[in-house]
């Protein structure tokens, strides 16, 4: 109801306003509460999915679920797969291909001590045709506290391609070839862990791959580190030490490596390619054949022999 201020007010006119504010205001209430009862009723109707969706899969050598490739069969985003003490292998079925959103989880405490995972099986990456990989990690997935091991001929322990996983306190012991391989346009976050006598490399990036390599040790294994093609990720305060090679840096990879100790590497600590352009910042270097090789300013060296079994050609 519009009043005109500038003409007198009747008492009529107030108290036909005054009826109209009390209503308005009586109103008011009911349709919060309206409203509140609806969301709530919508809240509630979302909460069973969501609680759905945050499990817990218990997986032990002697349990109701035994093997890791069940629990896969019954996992969704968001299950976390608790793994026993124990080894998995024989009775998987390789590559142990873990859905998004998917966390698997052992002994993070001992960086994976005595949940073993151990074996290998054909995988037909959309780079790189067929591999031979125990577990392929997709976008948003964990894989925490365990020992990977692929003994198998070119056996890579993780393959990561266009995904951006986790994957942290864990052992990389006597693979075949790398313990992770990252390639496309990889993101992953590898933390922590411990890459230990693999016959290639402890990880490889390559493609367009990028994401961190932070705070792990590389021991005795090919190169401890390898970065290729147009790779960018941050390597930063990991060891890398008694390895062929520390850190191979190729093609036109462009890397930024902060804060390593690189020591008692045979051959070189950093092997950097000629169109290769890495960052270098505050890396402690001790007792390697040589710190750092660079072949757009240094002389030719003794032929160096190809990484054993690291990076598999295109198609």
């Amino acid at each position: 109801m519009l009043i005109n201020l500038a003409t007198k007010i009747s008492p009529k006119q107030v108290g036909l306003a005054l009826i109209i504010s009390i209503m308005a205001a009586e109103a008011m209430p009911m349709i919060a509460r309206a409203l509140s009862g609806e969301q709530s009723k919508h809240l509630k109707q979302a909460q069973p999915s969501v609680i759905a969706q945050r499990n817990t899969i218990e997986v032990s050598p002697t349990g109701s679920v035994r093997t890791i490739t069940a629990a896969l069969q019954q996992a969704t985003s968001g299950t976390t797969i608790q793994l026993a003490p124990g080894t998995y292998g024989p009775s998987e079925t390789f590559p142990l291909e873990l859905k998004e959103g998917v966390i698997l989880k052992g002994n993070e405490g001992a960086l994976g001590a005595g949940v073993v995972i151990t074996g290998g099986g054909r995988h037909l990456s959309r780079t790189y045709s067929n591999q031979n990989v125990t577990i392929v990690a997709q976008t948003n997935t964990e894989i925490i506290g365990v020992t990977v091991t692929n003994p198998n001929t070119r056996g890579t322990g993780i393959w990561v391609e266009n995904a951006d996983p986790i994957i942290r306190n864990s052992s990389f012991i006597d693979n075949n070839r790398e313990g992770i391989f990252a390639a496309g346009s990889a993101v992953p976050k590898i933390e922590n862990n411990q890459f230990i006598n693999n016959k290639g490399n402890g990880v490889t990036l390559v493609g367009q791959s990028s994401g961190q390599v932070r705070s792990n040790v590389f021991d005795n294994t090919g190169f401890g580190v390898t970065v290729g093609k147009e790779a960018a990720p941050l390597i930063v305060s990991n060891q890398i030490k008694n390895n062929r090679a520390g850190i191979m840096i190729n093609d036109q990879a462009r890397p930024t490596l902060q804060d390593n100790t690189i020591e008692n590497n045979k051959e070189y600590g950093i092997f950097v390619g000629k169109e290769a352009q890495p960052n270098l910042l505050n890396n402690t270097f001790r007792s390697n054949g040589q710190d750092v090789y660079d072949q757009k300013t240094a002389p030719p060296p003794p032929p160096l022999p190809p990484e054993p079994e690291s990076l598999p050609p295109a198609p």
